[in-house]
């Protein structure tokens, strides 16, 4: 993983910390949707726009959850465990969920 087009390292105290951006405010959920939208064995950069785009995902899941709606979430699990079976990959996870409420980021 890298931060500033740098590979993050304490060495090199470019650490980019939950426990900081928790701190500041930031939803845990969101980060893990950040985090979520990688794939484990891919290089990735952590930026702000990562994590906007994962608090505005939460947002839109979250309003979506809060509207009282349940239909399709069979057909979000079933998105779900057919992504997650290749790899963990959990991009196409998230976008399953993403699709099936109607959310393009």
């Amino acid at each position: 993983m890298a931060y500033r087009g740098e590979k993050m390292s304490k060495s090199l105290g470019n650490l980019v910390l939950v426990s900081t951006l928790v701190g500041s405010g930031v939803d845990a959920r969101a980060i893990r949707l950040a985090v979520f939208s990688q794939h484990y064995r891919d290089d990735w950069e952590w930026t702000d726009d990562l994590l906007a785009e994962a608090q505005e995902r939460l947002a839109r899941w979250s309003a979506w959850a809060s509207s009282g709606h349940s239909a399709g979430a069979t057909s979000i699990l079933e998105g779900m465990r057919v992504a997650l079976v290749h790899d963990l990959d959990t991009r196409p996870a998230l976008a399953a969920i993403d699709a099936l409420l109607g959310i393009r980021l």
